[in-house]
C-alpha cells in the first residue's frame, strides 16, 4: 500500500476560525512511519465573526 495524504490542519489551536483544535491523538502528532488513525477534538470559537 502507498499512503497519500497531507498533514494539514484546517483549524489549528491558535487560529481565529470558527473552530479551534484542542486535541489531536498521538498517532497524528508523532512522526512515525505506518498507519495513522486520528482522533481530533475541536472547540467552537464563540468569538468568531464571519466575513461573508
Amino acid at each position: 500500500m502507498t499512503g497519500i495524504y497531507e498533514k494539514d490542519i484546517k483549524f489549528p489551536s491558535d487560529g481565529n476560525g470558527p473552530l479551534r483544535l484542542v486535541y489531536a491523538s498521538s498517532s497524528f502528532t508523532e512522526e512515525k512511519i505506518g498507519p495513522m488513525i486520528g482522533v481530533f477534538v475541536y472547540e467552537v470559537n464563540k468569538d468568531y465573526k464571519s466575513t461573508s
